[in-house]
């Protein structure tokens, strides 16, 4: 995916946080949010938040990696 404009991350959910130096993931659902932590990584806070997105929604999780997560899978 093509990053937006004045965007900290390309990923869903994912925004870089300059005080520590860190991406920081998040999922919303039902009005709250749902954190997933502070990463270095900015690859691995996207598939934090894929992980914890299927957790909490599952088939209807909006994913940065669907090819990792098939319906067979999301269903566990």
């Amino acid at each position: 995916r093509v990053k937006k404009r004045n965007a900290s991350s390309r990923f869903w959910g994912v925004s870089y946080v300059k005080v520590r130096a860190k991406y920081w993931a998040s999922v919303p659902c039902q009005g709250k949010i749902f954190a997933c932590g502070y990463f270095t990584d900015e690859i691995e806070a996207a598939r934090a938040h894929d992980y914890k997105s299927v957790e909490l929604k599952g088939e209807f999780a909006r994913l940065n990696f669907p090819a990792e997560w098939p319906p067979e899978r999301r269903a566990e």
